[in-house]
Order: structure tokens, then sequence, then C-alpha cells
């Protein structure tokens, strides 16, 4: 009898613990929370589902391809890749409400946006 106990307590706490890790929640939030349009100021960043995203700044002109990136996200970082430029950059994200807080985890400096 008690070993029939035993091995329910494991059953049931072994697909207690199991989930849909599809969109990992860290500290950030989930990777789909982050797509959509956030706005800083005169910089507006828009991030789509499929890992794709551009920048449109107020008084500036992009050259065709200057604006484009791809971006992942994993835990509490985001990563955003420029391609062409060379340029990969990570930053620890945090999600409160409607606010989406960039802390660059090289230099430390924090870009706050809004959700639009």
């Amino acid at each position: 009898m008690c070993a029939f106990l035993i091995c329910a307590v494991f059953t049931v706490a072994s697909f207690s613990s199991c989930g849909d890790d599809d969109d990992e929640d860290g500290g950030g939030g989930s990777r789909s929370s982050l797509v959509g349009t956030w706005v800083d100021g005169e910089t507006t960043m828009i991030l789509h589902s499929d890992g794709t995203g551009e920048f449109e700044y107020e008084n500036y002109e992009w050259g065709e391809n200057e604006r484009y990136f791809t971006w992942e996200a994993t835990d509490i970082m985001f990563i955003l890749d420029r391609g062409d430029w060379g340029l990969k950059s990570s930053y620890i994200y945090l999600i409160e409400g409607n606010v989406l807080t960039l802390t660059d985890s090289q230099n430390g400096s924090i870009t706050t946006y809004v959700r639009q």
C-alpha cells in the first residue's frame, strides 16, 4: 500500500512539473510579450513575431537596409543583430506593464521604451 502511494505522488509531481517552454518566462517576460511597437522619445522600435525588426527615427533619413535587424530573446536576454553592420548587441530586458527596459550587457546603459 505504501509503495502504491509513493508511486502515485511521484506520478503527480512528475506531470505537474511539465509545461510548455516555448515562451520562456524569465525575469524579463516571454518572447511574445516583446512583439509590438516600442517608443523611446524620437526612436520607434518595431519587433515582429518572426524575429525581424526595424527602427524608425524622427528627423532621420535611413538608407535602404540601415533600419532593419533580427532579434531573439532567451530568458531575460534580448539580442539584436544588425547583420550587415556587423553589430550584435545583447541586453538584459524587463517588461513592467507597458514599459520595456533594456540594459546594455556591455556598458550598463539603460534605454526605456513604452509600448504603443
